[in-house]
């Protein structure tokens, strides 16, 4: 595995944005029982632009942006449709458990992997989906 080494950049992480996912959005769930479970948006519009501007809010359009799997659902579409959203340029995705359909478009990503080591200063990390 190749050791990324990263320099004079700001290094952000995140993980399971599911962007755009309908049942984890609590105004549009159709899981019973699991409310308290849901994020707590009236509408996938509202939860897929606090996810955004969260995002954006922090990561500034040269730092470097880890995400750590469970990018996005409902369709293809919305693979591409969030990465145009995010500012950011470096963005390394580390594939989670639905993330089947990314292969397709790996080229808006700095990098597609299934895990990856980085070293950020003299800290070296391993980056996965899966807890080890």
């Amino acid at each position: 595995m190749e050791l990324l080494k990263i320099k004079e950049k700001r290094v952000w992480f995140t993980s399971d944005t599911h962007y755009d996912h309908t049942n984890i959005c609590k105004g549009t769930t159709k899981w019973l029982g699991t409310l308290d479970r849901c994020r707590d948006f009236k509408s996938l519009f509202d939860m897929n632009n606090a996810i955004v501007s969260g995002i954006n809010k922090h990561v500034r359009e040269d730092d470097v942006l880890f995400h750590l799997g469970d990018w996005s659902f409902n369709g293809e579409d919305n693979i591409a449709n969030f990465r145009s959203r995010i500012v950011c340029k470096n963005v390394h995705l580390v594939l989670g458990n639905h993330d089947q359909h990314i292969h397709k478009h790996e080229d808006l990503f700095s990098s597609v992997s299934s895990h990856k080591e980085i070293k950020v200063d003299s800290q070296r990390i391993v980056l996965c989906h899966f807890a080890h």
